[in-house]
């Protein structure tokens, strides 16, 4: 089995802000903006609990119009009025076809599906952007696994998949055009559909914390080892970047990763209790915060039960050496330089705990003055492009990044900015 990472939904470049984390948990991935060709639907048809997707974005980014999109992966249940002979489905055609192709994807494999985010609350009746809290997870904009698929039939037909007809892949006549329909039960988790969306909660964050977005946690079966074809970590310091505009990476299914798959899909009534629901202290609590809805099949709970048994230990283990991590930094115990090297969290300290020290405070002066350099450019000019925080990620020196939080607030645009900006890296 493979499971393949899938980019989907706006970002700075399509769409020009993140999709929102509603005040219920809700990961509402929109769709990326089209010039309404084909089957394409326009937002004003999309909703979301009464509130159409037109209106919702005239509210969380009203500079910009939009009017049609593309709905797929279409594996959201409720936000339209479809066919009685509607499936979910996922299209993919042209290059990134050809990698799914080249890398053997095939039935039984899932899709994982990603997209960036911001929390998003109401205020005097509309939603807006959480921009400040004492919570990195709450006010940042972050990648987040948001949807699943199980292939369990590949269709590379075209006059198959124009009987798809309200998939947008339906009026493509590209000869990579392929469409995947997902299996009616989930393999790893009989109890679950072969495809669904997922609500918020931290562990399918897959950005690092205090980190870029793109920068994601360094989980080892994530690698670029474990990746089919050319790619590498671009990560500057630490955490996992794989830098570019690719929409897929094939992973091989190790038991490792497979476990994680099942502990990010399945739906836990605590643990989403304490991710979806409650607001971070500091932060005041929404009003239309709803219940989390009870299981009622015994069965399932005790299918659930036999299965995480096995997990949880695992669970324990990886959460313990996290806060153990953490707390080994900060009182910098002689001990952790062995533990440290085993876990993959040694900063380079090959001198010993004091040199790594100043140097972790070094390295942790920068990244604090990038972030509040790119809350001074979100404040002044919003959304910033990922090519210029890409371009940013790569400044070193605290005097050169203090001088650029300086320029970002004297500036009277960003292209001003990015001119200084040139000038610095030079």
């Amino acid at each position: 089995m493979k499971i393949i990472i899938s980019r989907k939904g706006f970002d700075s470049k399509t769409g020009k802000c993140e999709s929102p984390i509603m005040p219920d948990g809700t990961l509402l991935s929109l769709p990326i903006p089209t010039n309404g060709c084909g089957n394409d639907s326009k937002y004003d048809d999309l909703t979301y609990k009464g509130i159409k997707y037109s209106e919702l974005l005239n509210q969380i980014n009203p500079k910009e119009k939009y009017n049609y999109c593309h709905v797929d992966p279409d594996i959201r249940e409720g936000i339209r009025t479809v066919p009685s002979d509607w499936q979910p489905a996922f299209g993919q055609k042209d290059q990134a076809q050809g990698y799914l192709n080249n890398s053997g994807v095939e039935t039984g494999d899932i899709f994982l599906f990603f997209g960036n985010y911001r929390r998003v609350k109401l205020v005097n009746g509309r939603y807006r952007f959480v921009r400040k809290s004492n919570d990195f997870y709450y006010h940042s904009p972050l990648q987040i696994i948001y949807g699943y698929l199980q292939i369990g039939r590949i269709i590379r037909s075209l006059e198959e998949i124009k009987r798809f007809h309200w998939h947008p892949h339906s009026a493509f006549t590209d000869s990579s055009n392929t469409l995947y329909i997902p299996t009616n039960r989930l393999s790893l988790i009989p109890s679950m559909k072969g495809y669904g969306t997922l609500s918020y909660r931290e562990d399918r964050v897959l950005t690092m914390k205090d980190h870029p977005k793109a920068t994601w946690n360094p989980l080892p079966f994530l690698f670029p080892e474990y990746v089919h074809g050319n790619r590498k970590n671009s990560a500057k310091k630490d955490g996992l970047y794989y830098a570019g505009q690719w929409q897929e990476l094939v992973f091989d299914g190790s038991e490792d990763l497979l476990k994680w798959v099942k502990t990010i899909l399945r739906e836990s009534k605590s643990t989403t209790g304490i991710y979806s629901v409650a607001a971070p202290c500091g932060v005041e609590a929404d009003e239309d915060l709803q219940d989390v809805e009870e299981l009622h099949d015994l069965q399932e709970v005790d299918d659930m039960l036999e299965e995480r048994v096995s997990e949880w230990k695992n669970d324990y283990i990886w959460q313990g050496r996290k806060l153990g991590r953490e707390e080994g930094i900060a009182l910098g115990r002689e001990e952790g330089m062995t533990l440290g090297r085993k876990e993959g969290i040694t900063l380079g300290r090959e001198e010993g705990i004091t040199l790594g020290r100043e140097e972790g405070i070094v390295l942790g002066r920068e990244e604090g003055i990038e972030m509040v350099l790119m809350d001074a450019l979100e404040t002044r000019f919003g959304v910033v492009p990922q090519a210029v925080s890409d371009s940013l990620a790569t400044v070193t020196g605290t005097e050169v990044l203090r001088r650029l939080v300086r320029c970002a607030w004297q500036v009277a645009s960003l292209e001003e900015f990015l001119k200084v900006l040139k000038n610095e890296k030079h």
